[in-house]
């Protein structure tokens, strides 16, 4: 259903020719998926009550792994569990509203849809 709800709000139109577009959004992607606090706490094991320990000095990807990192020295996530998997899991935890709002998705988004309709 996120994937859906995802799709939906950067697909204009409905391709009957069957083609897929994808945009990758890179540096945003992190700072998306640390929109939602809950959600990296949930996975992370972090306590709902305190603010996400942020470095302003380094970028979102560099704060999300710092992160990721604590979670397995703490033994939250098992060393045979890679990154990767751990996206997912934000991911599929994450209150897509909360992108939404953000401002670099909503450019990224009314980009990627100017770019898809010259396709």
């Amino acid at each position: 259903k996120k994937i859906k709800n995802i799709i939906s709000s950067i697909t204009p139109i409905e391709y009957s020719s069957g083609m897929i577009v994808f945009g990758f959004p890179n540096p945003e992607f992190e700072t998306w998926l640390l929109s939602d606090e809950n959600a990296i706490k949930k996975i992370l094991n972090l306590p709902g009550h305190l603010s996400l320990p942020l470095n302003p000095d380094q970028d979102p990807k560099e704060n999300l792994n710092d992160l990721i990192d604590d979670a397995y020295k703490r033994g939250i996530l098992s060393v045979s569990e890679v990154r990767s998997n751990v996206y997912k899991r934000i991911c599929a935890s994450i209150d897509f509203s909360l992108v939404q709002e953000k401002q670099c998705f909503r450019k990224f988004s009314e980009d990627f849809k100017k770019k898809i309709q010259v396709i």
